[in-house]
C-alpha cells in the first residue's frame, strides 16, 4: 500500500490494533433469527446447497418458518441497581435472570441440566455457562457480588432457558461453520448449535506436503488410505461406523506423531484419554470423560489382565450410555462419538470371541523404528505451527472422510489382515488355532488329547502361552460343528472331537494372514482315518489325494448330488465349492 507521495506506507501498529478491535466489536453485533410468535432463538431445520439456512424451527412452539424475525446481538450494560426492586431496593434474582436472558444467549438442556452459553469469540455454544455466569455477575454486581446471589440467579436462569437441546452436525472452525460431510463452510450463527470447535481455518485449496511425506516414511503405502479415512472419521460428530482402531508397533515409529497431530487439529478439548482397562465397569467416572470428545486415545493397554469388552462394544456401537458425574446426583445420558483409538506395542488378552467384537477391530501397523540421529523431537511442530499446513491437514482428513462415506467401508489391506492375525494369536490363541490349524467337516475326527497337544505345539511355535486343558476343552465344546464324543481306537475307548481335524502337513501358512497351512512338526497331527474305529462314525470317502474334492472355503466334501448354482458338474475336481458350504448363499454370492 502506498501513501499520497507514492512511497510504501510504513506499518502502523496502533492503527492496526484499532482496526482489529473494531472488527472484533463488529463481529459481536451479529444478527440472529428468533421466532415471530414466542421471541425464542430459532433452530436451523434445513439448509440449501450452499449451506445457507432456509427453514427454521422454534424449540418452544415447535412451528417452522421461512421468514423469521431478525435480532441484533448487542448486550446492554446494566448494574446492580437495575437488578433491584425500585421500591424496596432489594436484589431480585428473577429480574436479573430475565435481563441476562434478554441480552445474552443461554440454553439449559432439560435432560442433563447443563447450562450452555454462546461463545461469541469462537462462534460456538460452550458448556461453560455456569463459569461464564459467575464472571458476568461479578462484573454486574461488583462489591455486592455474593454466592447466594449467584445460586439464586443460576436457578432462575436455568428455569427460563430450559429446552430440549439439539446439536447440529456442523463443526466450528476459525472462519465459520463447517459441514464436514459436504465440505461446505457457512457463517457463524447462534441458530446452529455445533458442539465442537477446532482451532483450524478451513481453506479448500490448502495442502499438507510435510505430513504426507512423513506418512510415506512410516507406513506401508496400502495402509495410508485407511489411516486417512480414520483421521477423517474423527471429524464426524457421530459413531456410525462401529469400529475400534489399533495402531500397533514398537516404539519410536510415528504413532505418537500422528496422535499429537490429530490432537493439534481437533483441539485438546475435543480429545480424551480413557484407557482400555478403565472400561472394566469398576471406574465410576470414566465414561463421563468421553462426553464432548471426538478422539479417545488408549495408550499402552495393560497385558496383565483379560480385556473386558461389554462397555467397549457399547461406546463403539452408538448405544445410550449412563455416565456418572462427580458431585452430581443425576447421571448423564449420551451416545459416545469419541473414536476409540488404541496405541500400543503389545496386544492384551481378550476372552471375547464373538463376531460383534471381532468385526469392530481394525489394525494399522507402524513397522519402522527411528532411533538415535534418525529420531526428531516434536516433529509434528513442523506442520502444526504452520497455519496453512494445518488447513491442508484438515483437507486431507476431509478427503479420507469423503472416500469412506462414498465406498461405505474402510479400505482394507493384506497388512491389516496379517496384523489382525497377530492380535488373535496373542489375545485368543485357541481362536487363532481353530482359524489357522483346523479343518471342519462331518467326516473328520481327532482324539481330544492329541488335539490339545497340537494346540500346545502351535502356541510354542507362535510364542504365546497356551491356555489350560480345561479352557481348551470348553472352547471346543462351544465351537459350532464340533461334537464331543467317544469311540474305540486300537481297542481302547477314546474321547474324540467329531467334525474336527488339524490341517494337513503339506500346506504352508498363507502370506495374506489366512492359514492354509500347518506350522506344526509332522508327528503331532492326525488328519487321516483312524484304524480300529469300532462305532458308526462315518469315514472319509476313499479318494486319491490328487482328486480329493473338498470345498476351498469350508473343507466340506463334494457329494454326488451336489449342484452348485451355475455349475452342474459340481463333483468335478476343478470346482472349489461344496453343496452346503456355509460361506456362500443360495445365489452363489459370497456372504459379507
Amino acid at each position: 500500500m502506498e501513501n499520497k507521495d507514492g512511497l510504501p506506507e510504513q506499518p502502523n501498529p496502533a492503527r492496526e490494533e484499532i482496526l482489529k478491535r473494531l472488527k472484533e466489536e463488529d463481529a459481536r453485533h451479529f444478527i440472529y433469527a428468533v421466532c415471530p410468535i414466542e421471541g425464542e432463538l430459532l433452530r436451523i431445520a434445513r439448509t440449501d446447497d450452499l449451506g445457507m439456512p432456509n427453514l427454521f424451527r422454534c424449540p418452544k412452539c415447535g412451528k417452522e418458518t421461512t421468514e423469521p424475525l431478525r435480532r441484533q446481538f448487542n448486550p446492554m450494560p446494566y448494574s446492580y441497581e437495575s437488578c433491584c426492586n425500585q421500591d424496596t431496593g432489594k436484589f431480585e434474582p428473577q429480574r436479573c435472570a430475565n435481563d441476562i436472558k434478554a441480552n445474552y444467549l443461554f440454553k439449559t438442556d432439560r435432560e442433563s441440566g447443563i447450562l450452555y452459553r454462546y461463545n461469541v469469540e469462537r462462534g460456538k455454544w460452550s458448556k461453560d455457562g455456569e463459569a461464564y455466569l459467575k464472571e458476568l455477575l461479578a462484573d454486574i454486581l461488583k462489591n455486592d457480588n455474593r454466592l447466594a446471589h449467584f445460586n439464586n440467579v443460576l436457578h432462575c436462569l436455568t428455569s427460563v432457558t430450559m429446552e430440549n437441546v439439539e446439536f447440529s452436525n456442523l463443526i466450528a472452525c476459525e472462519n465459520g461453520l463447517l459441514d464436514v460431510e459436504r465440505g461446505i463452510l457457512s457463517n457463524f450463527t447462534p441458530n446452529a448449535m455445533p458442539f465442537h470447535s477446532i482451532p483450524v481455518k478451513f481453506d479448500s485449496e490448502a495442502k499438507c506436503p510435510n505430513l504426507e511425506e512423513f506418512l510415506k516414511q512410516v507406513l506401508a503405502p496400502e495402509d495410508i488410505p485407511t489411516l486417512q479415512e480414520w483421521s477423517g472419521f474423527l471429524l464426524l460428530p457421530d459413531y456410525r461406523k462401529h469400529k475400534l482402531m489399533w495402531l500397533h508397533g514398537e516404539g519410536f515409529n510415528g504413532k505418537g506423531v500422528w496422535t499429537r497431530t490429530m490432537e493439534g487439529i481437533l483441539g485438546l478439548e475435543n480429545c480424551s484419554g480413557v484407557g482400555l482397562e478403565e472400561f472394566d465397569g469398576t471406574h465410576r467416572f470414566a465414561l463421563y470423560q468421553l462426553w464432548g470428545s471426538l478422539f479417545n486415545t488408549c495408550s499402552e493397554p495393560s497385558t496383565n489382565k483379560i480385556l473386558q469388552t461389554p462397555l467397549l462394544k457399547k461406546v463403539t456401537g452408538q448405544d445410550t450410555i449412563d455416565a456418572e458425574r462427580k458431585g452430581k446426583q443425576k447421571r448423564l445420558k449420551f451416545r459416545n462419538v469419541a473414536k476409540m483409538t488404541v496405541i500400543g506395542n503389545k496386544f492384551p488378552k481378550v476372552a471375547d470371541n464373538t463376531l460383534a467384537f471381532q468385526d469392530r477391530m481394525m489394525f494399522i501397523k507402524f513397522p519402522g523404528a527411528f532411533l538415535g540421529k534418525e529420531q526428531i523431537d516434536d516433529l509434528e511442530r513442523v506442520w502444526l505451527e504452520d497455519p496453512q499446513e494445518k488447513s491442508g491437514i484438515l483437507n486431507w482428513m476431509l478427503q479420507g472422510l469423503h472416500r469412506l462415506l462414498s465406498q461405505g467401508e474402510f479400505t482394507q489391506s493384506k497388512n491389516q489382515q496379517k496384523t489382525m492375525l497377530e492380535f488373535q494369536r496373542v489375545s485368543d490363541s485357541i481362536g487363532a488355532f481353530l482359524q489357522e490349524q483346523s479343518m471342519f467337516g462331518p467326516n473328520l475326527m481327532t482324539p481330544r488329547n492329541e488335539a490339545f497337544e497340537a494346540y500346545k505345539d502351535y502356541c510354542d511355535f507362535i510364542g504365546a502361552p497356551p491356555e489350560t486343558d480345561k479352557a481348551f476343552t470348553q472352547r471346543m465344546k462351544n465351537t459350532p460343528r464340533i461334537k464331543d464324543s467317544s469311540t474305540r481306537i486300537d481297542g481302547k475307548k477314546t474321547r474324540v472331537w467329531i467334525g474336527f481335524s488339524v490341517k494337513p502337513l503339506n500346506e504352508e501358512t498363507g502370506t495374506d494372514g489366512t492359514l492354509g497351512t500347518s506350522v506344526l512338526p509332522q508327528g503331532n497331527v492326525r488328519n487321516q482315518k483312524y484304524r480300529g474305529v469300532e462305532n458308526s462314525v462315518p469315514t472319509v470317502p476313499s479318494v486319491p489325494n490328487s482328486e480329493q474334492r473338498t470345498c476351498g472355503q469350508c473343507d466340506l466334501w463334494h457329494k454326488g448330488g451336489c449342484c452348485f448354482p451355475g455349475d452342474p458338474s459340481c463333483v468335478a475336481p476343478s470346482n472349489p465349492y461344496a453343496q452346503d458350504c456355509r460361506s456362500f448363499t443360495v445365489n452363489g454370492e459370497k456372504r459379507p
